[in-house]
């Protein structure tokens, strides 16, 4: 189809349709950069749901259409949908349907009498067993070896513990849980690495402030807090310690404030772990009139993890 353009003069009379040039009409710029929820991002892409629709969809790093993925809708918890792996994991009425996004194969799960679903970590469920009262009695590892489903029993907690239904982080080979544990009559909050493999527990930091979050890569494991020690005062930390050597030291880094300017008052936000690099974002806010950093969101900052590998 030869292109249409009214109203746009031509230099001649007798101009003929090879003499027309190409006009462009730019479009509109957006007075603020399109939002995007990030589910999961996998080894070959990402779950997300792009700015102003309504499903989610697998986006592959190589290209290529968006799949739509259906059924999916926004949980925060950790896994819920998958982790560390290209596969989205979702309920069905004979257990839980893992699709992998490479393949574009299903795999189905079901959890065992009295277990729950907790999440998907690579190609593997975890559950959670409790009793009427809602207190968790255990975990259990779900998979398929040879065409038959596996259950593994997470084992290995420290005497005493008391166990949570709370996941911090996962990927595909280990999940980072929050348990309880009481010494001299006082309560704290802790972690445990559970290997998915062989249900290992292995406990690895705490205790932990309210509020605290954890962050896991294929290197070290990190919790931080947007508070201090005592949990109350400001100036983030951030807790590092290496994910081969779990019972070294474990490196605290007290976040400064984010370089803003002496008018902004600044909080640790989320924090990342990228290489032997941690990225970190702030909440902010400030005096006086706003700013483009308001709408569009303020920078990202990197800082070296302290922790080193053996």
């Amino acid at each position: 189809m030869r292109p249409h353009f009214r109203g746009l003069p031509l230099t001649t009379a007798t101009a003929s349709a090879d003499s027309l040039s190409e006009t462009v009409i730019p479009a509109a710029l957006l007075s603020n950069p399109p939002k995007d929820v990030v589910v999961f991002a996998g080894t070959g892409g990402f779950l997300h749901q792009p700015d102003n629709q309504s499903a989610f969809v697998w986006t592959k790093y190589a290209g290529g259409p968006d799949i739509p993925v259906p059924h999916v809708t926004a949980n925060p918890a950790p896994g819920y949908w998958g982790a560390g792996a290209d596969v989205v994991a979702t309920p069905s009425a004979d257990g839980y349907h893992l699709h992998d996004m490479d393949s574009d194969t299903t795999t189905t799960i079901k959890p065992g009498p009295g277990q729950s679903y907790v999440g998907t970590f690579g190609s593997r469920l975890l559950t959670v067993t409790k009793t009427a009262d809602g207190t968790v009695t255990g975990f259990h590892v779900l998979g398929v070896a040879d065409g038959q489903q596996t259950d593994t029993p997470v084992t290995g907690w420290p005497a005493g513990a008391t166990l949570q239904a709370v996941v911090m982080a996962g990927d595909a080979n280990s999940v980072v849980l929050r348990y309880t544990e009481s010494t001299n009559g006082t309560t704290e909050n802790r972690l445990a690495l559970v290997d998915l493999a062989t249900g290992a527990v292995t406990p690895v930091m705490g205790p932990l402030v309210s509020g605290a979050r954890a962050v896991l890569s294929s290197t070290y494991i990190a919790w931080y807090s947007s508070y201090g020690a005592d949990g109350t005062t400001s100036g983030g930390q951030v807790h590092v310690v290496s994910r081969s050597a779990l019972g070294g030291t474990e490196n605290t880094i007290q976040v400064p404030p984010a370089p803003l300017g002496s008018t902004y008052t600044s909080t640790l936000y989320q924090v990342g772990i990228a290489g032997d690099s941690l990225l970190i974002t702030y909440a902010a806010s400030h005096t006086g009139p706003s700013s483009a950093d308001d709408a569009i969101g303020y920078p990202l900052y990197r800082c070296p993890c302290p922790a080193q590998r053996p």
